[in-house]
């Protein structure tokens, strides 16, 4: 179904306008896959293979939502919506999300597009906020780069939208990080050149469609550090709504530049200062104090920062750390540090996966155990942070 004819639709439905990026601040996010969280028709067998397709469905999110909102959490990111490299390659499927192909359709593993609205209504009648994972970087190809067939691809169907080949081999390199490719020789990732003009019209325009008809409130932006800076001001004017960048590279001051062009930013900065800290019991909590000063006085607003421990391209904490002490404030310390607070499903069931696919296990077969240590503790935290909240004028 094309974005771009469902405007009127979703004018007419009057859904629930989207969140301000102010209102962000307030927020408590549960980071969740959906081919992993819950499965249409109830099922909790496990998934033999985490390479591949598991079965998670929006409907099945639907259903499960108490879980996740009794856990005091008032939003959700879910992997991105787009139609994927279909059936099975070399690498498995494209469970995840991020081998984009027709933008301007739903991927069918996950259900309908009214599936889609159904579950933006249903988080927008609990007063929750809906987030997404957005590519859009590059296209993706099965197959190797000198083989890539543009015509494929629904929106960006032409060689000139993309930079020439070029492999990227040094991510601190700006100019190789932002016109190279990604990928590798089994699943190529065209790169979108976005600083085209006519590339960012075309971005401008889809992503209007996409966050209007979906009721979408918020945006997580994949790849940041590969595209160029001035794209982010007309992509995010256009959504309408909050952007979080992920620029996954390690200088603060590097980092917080793109604040410049972008309201929001995963907190990988602190995140490496927090898997230090509470990575061991001689971990330095006097570096995290330092880098928590400098993300201060680099970033342009802390309280737009998304924090976490724990996502799908990163292994969990208890992978390493068996100390469940270190795990759990290294939780607390994420809920009520300054800035956004987001929760990777599994964690409240103490999941220790590590390289992917191994930290996006299913969520179901934990059977959705509230009684756990973990799920008690981050509800509390979410509390707390509530209660904090409500008596700070500040928000």
């Amino acid at each position: 179904m094309v974005l771009a004819f469902l405007v009127v639709v979703y004018t007419y439905l009057g859904l629930a306008a989207a969140l301000s990026k102010e209102g962000w601040r307030t927020q408590s996010i549960y980071q969740l896959l959906t081919d992993r969280y819950a499965r249409t028709n109830g099922s909790e067998a496990p998934c033999d293979d985490l390479g591949i397709y598991c079965g998670g469905t929006w409907r099945g999110i639907i259903d499960k939502l108490d879980y996740i909102q009794d856990m005091g959490f008032t939003a959700i990111w879910i992997s991105p919506i787009t139609a994927q490299i279909p059936g099975l390659t070399y690498e498995g499927t494209a469970y995840h999300g991020f081998w984009p192909q027709q933008i301007n359709q739903v991927n069918p593993n996950f259900g309908t597009p009214e599936d889609l609205l159904a579950l933006s209504g249903a988080l927008h009648d609990r007063g929750m906020y809906l987030m997404v994972d957005t590519v859009s970087n590059d296209m993706a190809w099965n197959g190797n780069y000198t083989t890539v067939d543009f015509s494929i691809f629904d929106v960006f169907n032409e060689a000139n939208y993309y930079h020439s080949y070029c492999p990227v081999t040094n991510y601190q390199n700006a100019t190789q990080a932002t016109q190279c490719w990604t990928g590798d020789q089994h699943i190529t990732l065209p790169d979108l050149a976005t600083e085209n003009t006519v590339v960012i019209d075309k971005w401008q325009t889809w992503v209007a469609n996409y966050t209007s008809y979906y009721g979408i409130d918020g945006i997580r932006l994949d790849a940041c550090l590969e595209q160029d800076m001035e794209f982010f001001p007309y992509f995010e004017k256009s959504a309408g709504v909050y952007v979080m960048c992920e620029v996954y590279n390690y200088p603060i001051d590097g980092v917080c530049a793109y604040q410049e062009y972008v309201s929001g930013l995963l907190n990988f900065p602190v995140w490496y200062l927090i898997t230090d800290a509470f990575g061991s019991i001689s971990g330095s909590m006097s570096n995290l104090y330092d880098g928590l000063t400098e993300v201060q006085g680099n970033c342009t607003d802390v309280s737009l920062l998304g924090n976490f421990v724990e996502n799908h391209d990163v292994d969990r904490l208890p992978y390493t750390v068996s100390d469940i002490g270190l795990d759990q404030n290294a939780i607390a310390f994420v809920m009520v540090n300054d800035g956004i607070p987001i929760i990777y499903a599994g964690e409240e069931q103490h999941y220790s996966g590590g390289a992917p696919p191994a930290n996006r296990e299913t969520t179901w077969t934990s059977g959705y155990n509230t009684s756990t240590v973990y799920y008690q503790l981050i509800k509390q935290l979410n509390e707390f942070r509530t209660c904090v909240i409500s008596k700070d004028d500040t928000y």
